[in-house]
């Protein structure tokens, strides 16, 4: 017997009863309409009826289930036996102990029932036990679609199945975006609210789709990959199922789940959205492998007063047939001269420091492999320290390899569809005032992206905000209005202090970053206001 404990007719009660002893509540997973076995056997339906009612009267055999057509029919529900034999099976479920229940093969483009999920959840409210009414598959689903039963339910899957696959999780950005877009994240449902399902976050040990064992393999998505799923997520403030073997979870996978950013905003932001006509600039990064230094003769680089950065030094390189470009110079020192354009005396301190990419949110050239660089956060590690050598050759100090730039992407504007489908940007309000900004690169390379923080606010915010009486209206559209905003990344947890104007990042690829601003505007020279004190 599969469950002992359902003996002399317990049902499941036992085990809810053990899982509610714990803490936890209690969720079961059922199928649409009636057993094909039920009806085989024609079964009587229970309840007061005005006559006995049995299950082939109540079974629409034609009506089955798409990818279970043998085990399962819908019911009609228009028939006194149907509702009663839907009524009959939650109160079964209710005297359980039965607090969520998970309704499949009832929504989507397949096997969508809007009077079966309309029915369940009367039967539900008759019941007068609040059970958390969940449907699936959602393949191919729609906001059309969810309007017609979001009302009925609190949550409802949009998505097919996910896996532990970047496909998979690519294409689940433009159906965030749309269901968001229609408004539907905490739209009015079931005794409360009902908010669009992503289905689960496959991270840990995990099994695969159609075994018949346990788990026994990690995930296949890298750790930038699940901080990705798990950051859009929160901005579309799915329910989080996790996916993975709760008794064999690691630590990493502990941490991901437990961020307190991400649950906050999960579970308390509002005006969620994706934006897309924002200001923003990127470009993809150059790729820099690394070599022996005696066979490197095509990369060369040189230190050089900053043009842009007053007097903090810059490193630039040059590469045959690539346009060069320039980094900030963190030498190892506090202490160095720079005479000249180019420096010529080669010693400690001068010659030795970090390769900075961006000042707002410190990402330095990192060393990934022995054969391959990369971006991180800026930090002590020995990895991100560099040596110029005499012959302008720039050396690893933990590989003694050398750096050569092996490819230079283009820069690209926001309007250009590559950079449209690459560089996604999502917003949202926090209760405590925060602005909560999401970079995702779903590029195969790295992404320099810089951020216009008044225009993403104008954009993202403008309309709603002033309904909200937080920003006069008279000075939103005003062009001297700029602001200023104190930001945390959530993922590095690094506290990256005051920015003015634009917010700059450097995204791995299929990575994010995950920004919270506390911000305020200044109408010069008359007006300033914070924007977190609405």
């Amino acid at each position: 017997m599969r469950w002992p404990s359902s003996i002399d007719g317990q049902g499941l009660k036992p085990v809810a009863d053990q899982v509610h002893a714990l803490g936890l509540k209690f969720g079961i997973h059922v199928m649409r309409g009636i057993s094909t076995q039920a009806v085989n056997v024609n079964t009587v339906v229970l309840g007061n009826l005005s006559r006995t009612w049995r299950a082939r009267d109540i079974a629409l055999q034609d009506e089955v289930c798409s990818w279970m057509p043998q085990c399962f029919a819908r019911v009609d529900e228009s028939a006194e036996g149907g509702k009663a034999f839907i009524q009959s099976l939650y109160d079964q479920y209710v005297s359980w102990g039965v607090d969520f229940v998970k309704h499949d093969c009832v929504f989507g483009s397949q096997d969508l029932s809007v009077e079966e999920v309309k029915t369940v959840s009367e039967a539900i409210v008759a019941t007068g036990r609040p059970i958390l009414y969940s449907i699936s598959p959602g393949v191919k689903a729609n906001p059309h679609m969810a309007r017609l039963v979001s009302g009925f339910v609190n949550m409802y899957r949009i998505t097919g199945d996910d896996w532990d696959r970047w496909d998979h999780l690519q294409s689940h950005f433009d159906v965030a975006r749309d269901f968001a877009a229609a408004g539907l994240i905490g739209a009015p449902g079931l005794l409360g609210l009902s908010w669009p399902d992503m289905d689960m976050l496959p991270f840990g040990f995990l099994t695969d789709p159609g075994a018949n064992h346990g788990p026994y393999r990690f995930s296949k998505l890298t750790l930038e990959e699940q901080k990705s799923q798990l950051t859009l997520w929160a901005m579309v403030r799915s329910p989080l199922f996790f996916g993975g073997d709760m008794i064999n979870v690691d630590e990493q996978t502990i941490d991901l789940l437990t961020n307190e950013v991400v649950l906050d905003i999960n579970g308390n932001s509002y005006l969620n959205m994706e934006v897309r006509n924002s200001k923003i600039e990127y470009d993809h990064m150059p790729s820099i492998g690394l070599h022996d230094c005696e066979n490197v003769t095509i990369t060369q680089w040189m230190l050089r007063n900053g043009s842009q950065s007053g007097n903090i030094p810059e490193i630039c390189w040059t590469h045959e047939e690539l346009v060069g470009g320039c980094f900030l110079w963190e030498p190892s020192v506090s202490t160095y001269t720079v005479e000249q354009e180019n420096i010529t005396l080669y010693g400690p301190g001068v010659n030795s420091g970090k390769v900075i990419v961006h000042e707002n949110w410190p990402s330095c050239l990192d060393v990934q492999t022995k054969s391959l660089s990369t971006y991180s956060l800026c930090s002590a590690k020995m990895s991100q320290i560099w040596h110029l050598k005499p012959d302008r050759k720039l050396m690893s100090s933990e590989t003694k390899l050398c750096a050569v730039v092996n490819e230079l992407g283009k820069t690209r504007s926001m309007g250009e569809r590559t950079a449209v489908s690459n560089t996604r940007v999502w917003m949202a309000r926090g209760i405590r005032g925060d602005y909560y900004i999401a970079l995702f690169n779903l590029a195969e390379e790295y992404n320099n992206v810089s951020l216009s923080i008044t225009g993403i606010i104008q954009a993202g915010f403008q309309r709603s905000d002033i309904s909200k009486g937080s920003t006069p209206s008279e000075y939103w559209d005003t062009p001297s209005i700029s602001y200023q905003c104190e930001a945390k990344e959530a993922w590095s947890k690094q506290e990256i202090g005051t920015i003015k104007d634009r917010l700059n990042a450097t995204l791995a690829p299929h990575g994010c970053a995950l920004f919270s601003l506390q911000c305020s505007f200044y109408s010069y020279p008359y007006y300033q206001s914070s924007l977190f004190s609405a």
